[in-house]
């Protein structure tokens, strides 16, 4: 018996290993001749905090409803705008009774309501588009929710990690292992075996007081996914992009193109080296990968490649893994590469959305029209 155990054993991982083979190969440069060309952003509004009503610290999860009011979060808030980019209401309701939650993991919208994962304590909560609560679900199951992906049908999917058995490790490199995984609002957890390494570096720093971690991710995994079946995920610090099919649970297609890599720098100012300290060594290299984007049916793949009057290289790939062109997205407040880092943008349509920070430093909600 324990024979035919290590036998199955044997027999997943080679299957596994064996779709991961699977690489198509682009060359350096696309098929477009109209490759490397610069995109015009045509600036349609800018939402700032002026009013008083709101305040803006570090805006972020920006999501654009069924009707096409505008949401994000922040702070202890649940903004949400109209269209044109008038405030409507705060949302974010704190504490731990029914509808309340300390912060928003993750929100989608399905049927004109509002999902909300939070993070504490651990529920899912249905609100009507004005934040009137419709229903709430306690998740029985406990697990480490790294990033809750979104739903399709009747199952939320997610990638979860152990990040309480990192913290059993001394000071070094690690891998952390981000799984896939699906649920449902009854609280029913399936893990499916599909593994995304996270590289880091954790530096354990005691105290007489205390036991403090300091961590720093080396490649942290990125995902995107059409909504519909198809997950993208880089999660190498080289140039690679797994398609992963949810309803067939695996990894179907894996893509590449050559790259010429770009070479790390510590871009961090003087003062915030003194403040931040080192954690681990220096990576050789930037992260070819710094975002991907579904759209329409084109998959965008943010680049480390930052060029000066330009802006920021994205490359186009079709849904099957084929290069098909880049062109440069001149987005004004990325200056460095490290900049790049989380979510910079988000596309809805033919608008692109980010934050920004003008010359005094106040931070800006933006939307830009952009054409191909």
């Amino acid at each position: 018996m324990k024979r035919m155990i290590i036998f199955i054993i044997i027999l997943m991982v080679t299957v596994n290993i064996g779709a991961e083979l699977k690489i198509t190969e682009n060359p350096a440069v696309p098929q477009n001749q109209n490759a490397g060309r610069v995109i015009a952003l045509e600036e349609i509004m800018r939402i700032s905090d002026e009013s008083g009503d709101f305040y803006f610290k570090r805006p972020g999860k920006i999501r654009i409803a069924p009707d096409e009011s505008i949401f994000l979060t922040d702070d202890d808030q649940f903004l949400r705008f109209d269209k044109n980019g008038k405030f409507l209401n705060n949302q974010h309701k704190k504490g731990e009774g029914p509808g309340e939650y300390s912060s928003i993991r993750s929100y989608q919208f399905i049927d004109n309501k509002i999902i909300i994962f939070s993070y504490q304590p651990a529920k899912i909560i249905e609100t009507d588009m004005k934040g009137n609560l419709l229903k709430e679900y306690r998740l029985q199951e406990q697990i480490g929710f790294k990033q809750i992906l979104g739903f399709i049908g009747e199952k939320f999917w997610f990638v979860g990690s152990s990040f309480r058995e990192l913290l059993k490790r001394n000071t070094g490199e690690h891998t952390l292992f981000q799984e896939l995984a699906w649920g449902t609002r009854a609280g029913k957890i399936e893990k499916t075996g599909i593994l995304f390494p996270e590289k880091l570096y954790m530096k354990k720093i005691s105290s007489k007081k205390r036991m403090a971690v300091a961590i720093r991710s080396m490649a942290k995994p990125i995902f995107a996914w059409d909504r519909a079946k198809n997950l993208y995920v880089s999660d190498a610090q080289k140039y690679l992009v797994r398609q992963v099919d949810l309803e067939k649970v695996k990894i179907v297609r894996t893509f590449t193109r050559k790259y010429t890599r770009i070479p790390y720098k510590d871009e961090r100012s003087k003062e915030e080296k003194e403040k931040e300290g080192s954690i681990g060594d220096d990576p050789e290299y930037f992260s070819d990968i710094q975002g991907l984007h579904v759209q329409g049916d084109k998959i965008w793949v943010v680049t480390s490649t930052l060029a000066k009057e330009k802006g920021v290289l994205v490359d186009v790939f079709t849904m099957e893994g084929k290069y098909i062109d880049n062109f440069y997205l001149p987005l004004p407040r990325i200056k460095k590469v490290s900049h790049l880092e989380g979510e910079t943008f988000i596309l809805y349509k033919d608008f692109l959305f980010t934050v920004e920070s003008d010359e005094d430093g106040n931070i800006e909600v933006v939307q830009y029209k952009f054409k191909i």
